[in-house]
């Protein structure tokens, strides 16, 4: 007679990232893994297009012109946290992931995208704010790839 794996837990199951039996990640779990990868490398490089924007308007005295990739990479980072929150949704991940996965996007979508404006216009403090909320971002990506990889591995055991 041969034995069965266990089945995963109803919790695990409803998360998606389990596969069939609790034997490995789901199509789900493994496509959060990879968005949060991907959101994870988009920030690190989002914090060089950040130096470079500052060091080359001041080496060059050229006021703005030189954040476009900044701005355009800061876009596509929201864009991929709200794939992300859907996809976390549709799959039924646990409130814990939703809540991580829904502030991530509040910060890295609107939130990001207001603090520039009022740093450059009104207070230089919401300029740095704006760069403090970038960790942040980055810290959150990691809690949800640990958030991940925890929910893999109890659905295992």
């Amino acid at each position: 007679m041969v034995a069965e794996p266990n089945p995963p837990t109803p919790a695990a199951a409803a998360s998606g990232v389990a596969g069939p039996g609790g034997s490995g990640p789901s199509l789900a779990g493994t496509v959060l893994r990879v968005i949060a990868i991907i959101t994870m490398a988009c920030v690190a490089v989002q914090f060089a297009f950040a130096g470079l924007g500052v060091f080359q308007r001041q080496n060059h005295h050229v006021v703005g012109g030189y954040f476009g990739p900044h701005i355009a990479l800061g876009n596509i980072i929201g864009v991929i946290t709200l794939v992300l929150l859907v996809v976390a949704l549709l799959t039924r991940q646990p409130a814990s992931y939703l809540i991580t996965a829904g502030i991530l996007f509040v910060l890295a979508g609107p939130v990001q995208q207001v603090l520039p404006k009022y740093g450059g216009n009104a207070d230089g403090w919401f300029g740095a704010l704006h760069a403090l909320v970038g960790f942040v971002i980055g810290g959150l990506v990691g809690v949800l790839l640990a958030q991940g990889r925890r929910l893999a591995t109890s659905s295992r055991a």
